[in-house]
Order: C-alpha cells, then sequence, then structure tokens
C-alpha cells in the first residue's frame, strides 16, 4: 500500500544486476502495483517499448476500469506495448476492445513462452519484470478462459471468489541487461522486430 501510494517509486528501482521482491496476499493489489511499476519504467526509458506476455489479461475481466486507465496512462506516456497473450479463448479475445492499437500491438499466436502459464513477463530496456503467481490460482484461471463460451457462461461471483482469495504472488523487479537481451530475442523471433535496434 506504501508503495502504490508514494510517488517516490523510482528510488526502489534496483541497480545493475540486482533485484527487488514484493510479496503480495491479495491479486488486485499486487495488479495495482504491477501497473504503477510498468509506468514508472516507461517514465524514465528512452524509447518507451514495453514487452509483455500474459498467459490471459484477467486484470481486465476484475478491474475493467482501472486497466482502461492504465492502458489511457501508456498512450500518455507515448508507449508501445507489444504482447502475447498465452490463450485465444472467449475471454482472452474479449480483451481486444481496451486495447487502443495506437498504443498495444498483440498477439494470441504461440510462443516461446506457451508453457509459462504462472509467469506474467515485461522488459523495458534493461528492466525485467516478473510476476509469479500461485500455479493454483493459475490452474483455476486457466479453467474458467477454457470452459467460458460466450458471456452468458460467466460466473462472475465465482471468478470474483478466485481473485479476491488470500493468496502468494509476487513481483520481481531487476536490472539485468544479458536476461533483458534473451527475452528481446525471443520476442524478436515471434514478431519480426529488432527490439535491440528500437532501443538506440
Amino acid at each position: 500500500r506504501t508503495y502504490v501510494e508514494r510517488p517516490q517509486l523510482p528510488t526502489v528501482l534496483p541497480e545493475i544486476n540486482k533485484k527487488e521482491i514484493w510479496h503480495f496476499s491479495s491479486l488486485l493489489k499486487m495488479n495495482d502495483f504491477w501497473s504503477h511499476l510498468l509506468l514508472i519504467l516507461l517514465e524514465q526509458s528512452k524509447n518507451k517499448i514495453l514487452l509483455g506476455w500474459n498467459p490471459h489479461p484477467w486484470f481486465h475481466l476484475v478491474q475493467t476500469e482501472k486497466e482502461e486507465q492504465y492502458i489511457k496512462a501508456l498512450k500518455l506516456a507515448k508507449s508501445k506495448l507489444y504482447l502475447i497473450v498465452g490463450g485465444s479463448t472467449f475471454l482472452d479475445r474479449w480483451t481486444e476492445k481496451f486495447w487502443d492499437e495506437k498504443v498495444v500491438s498483440h498477439s494470441f499466436g504461440k510462443s516461446d513462452f506457451q508453457d509459462e502459464r504462472s509467469l506474467y513477463l515485461n522488459v523495458v530496456d534493461d528492466y525485467v519484470v516478473t510476476v509469479k503467481l500461485d500455479p493454483k490460482i493459475s490452474q483455476s484461471i486457466d479453467e474458467i478462459y477454457e470452459k467460458t463460451k460466450s458471456m452468458n457462461d460467466l460466473n462472475l461471483s465465482s471468478i470474483l471468489s478466485i481473485f479476491n482469495q488470500k493468496t502468494n504472488a509476487s513481483i520481481w523487479l531487476e536490472k539485468n541487461p544479458e536476461k533483458a537481451k534473451k527475452i528481446k530475442t525471443k520476442f524478436k523471433k515471434f514478431w519480426g522486430i529488432d527490439f535491440e535496434k528500437l532501443s538506440k
């Protein structure tokens, strides 16, 4: 709560080859902090490129208004998000309506990250953000996305109960040029874009 409410977040950005780790018992609080952290990273970035891997974009489902604000904030920051989504279900594609195509380039295609169901990744310059969810929660999310074929199938109370339960989640932030480059190489292979050159 302190970090989300405090504007001095840049002071916690780690030095090269160091990391900061935050632990959360609430996915919704974690998501608030995660969005805030990415915007801080983009604020200090020169190239304003954000790479992302999401097994499922569940945050749009449970915090719709906040996610709309987040996309607007990306636009204001003149940033570009290249997002790979790990599913192509009805709910994964339902999220498309929130993504401004000037801000978000997205794909539901299979990638090298496909088997990472409990990890969410972001890269900004040399910074790597890794969000780790409890595998049981990740499995529950996968099941909801697989079962839901239309909005009529959606049981909002059961979904909210998943996201409101106490859990173990963490955000890892590291400044690691070598690791960032390896992840960018996977994105380059997927998108056909050299993100290293874009960052110069």
